[in-house]
């Protein structure tokens, strides 16, 4: 997390979530196949299992010019490859960790398309391209 706190200017989070309302910010693994490597995911709601967490979408605005896709993104427990995401229903993306830390926004920007994996030789590319958008992601948050 600390090369996605970076690109986007961010705060780290430390060992606890802040008590007042943050947005997490960071890299996902698509599960929709028309998403794109760079594409930005903002989230409408967080799942993990049977759980969903309700976060706030209303970020989106914010980050108009990126073009962002809202919807569901499932926090997983390890690293999904393709056919673990494939059986997943209903969420755009993948991440490890917005369910945990309880964020009152999120928003994701795809570093591994939905059906490569992570450990890719193109992930090299896609993973430049998704700390530019990060970085873009940061600049529109931080703007008052």
């Amino acid at each position: 997390m600390r090369i996605e706190a970076w690109a986007a200017g961010a705060r780290k989070l430390g060992r606890r979530p802040p008590a007042e309302p943050f947005v997490l910010v960071g890299t996902c693994g698509a599960v929709d196949p028309s998403l794109r490597a760079g594409d930005v995911v903002v989230a409408t709601e967080v799942r993990h299992r049977d759980s969903t967490l309700a976060v706030d979408a209303g970020i989106a605005g914010r980050l108009r010019h990126l073009e962002p896709r809202m919807g569901p993104i499932e926090t997983v427990d390890r690293i999904a490859g393709p056919g673990e995401r494939a059986a997943l229903d209903g969420v755009l993306a993948v991440d490890l960790e917005s369910f945990w830390v309880e964020p009152s926004a999120v928003v994701r920007v795809v570093v591994d398309e939905a059906g490569r994996r992570l450990l890719h030789p193109r992930t090299l590319v896609a993973g430049v391209r998704a700390l530019r958008t990060l970085r873009r992601v940061g600049s529109a948050i931080r703007s008052p």
